[in-house]
């Protein structure tokens, strides 16, 4: 190979290189700019919503309640969720109106319409009203 021939490789090389880091660059940003400040990130879309689940009849939170999110008008589930031992669930939706639906076991179910405003965290009660069961005993026969 010709000294000539190497020097064209080089350059080839060498251009394939710059080429590899320019798009590692753009595709890999670095956390923090040359002036070592963060860069400045686009607004979130996201809002937090978060649901605390009691019981209707004494007052006091319900932990593993299940909590689901869906659109008003249909069945498909967006997100879900347990309850804490606060009776909380916190989930990040996009902004809009969400039916949510919650159950838990001797509670009877109940739906409920909130809403998910980007950059903010929402926080909604729902009441479970306790299933009531009553049994009686018929009287004895003498």
């Amino acid at each position: 190979m010709t000294i000539k021939n190497r020097t064209a490789r080089f350059a080839q090389i060498f251009a394939l290189f710059s080429l590899i880091a320019v798009f590692a660059a753009a595709a890999f940003p670095s956390a923090t700019l040359a002036s070592g400040r963060a860069p400045k990130m686009p607004p979130s879309s996201l809002g937090k919503v978060t649901v605390f689940v009691f019981d209707q009849a004494s007052g006091k939170t319900i932990g593993g309640a299940a909590v689901t999110f869906r659109s008003p008008n249909s069945v498909v589930i967006i997100a879900k969720g347990l309850t804490d031992n606060n009776g909380a669930v916190t989930v990040a939706l996009d902004e809009g109106l969400y039916a949510v639906d919650v159950s838990a076991t001797n509670f009877k179910p109940a739906s409920d319409l909130v809403k998910s405003v980007a950059g903010t965290g929402l926080e909604y009660k729902v009441a479970l009203t306790p299933n009531i069961t009553i049994s009686a005993t018929p009287p004895p026969t003498y």
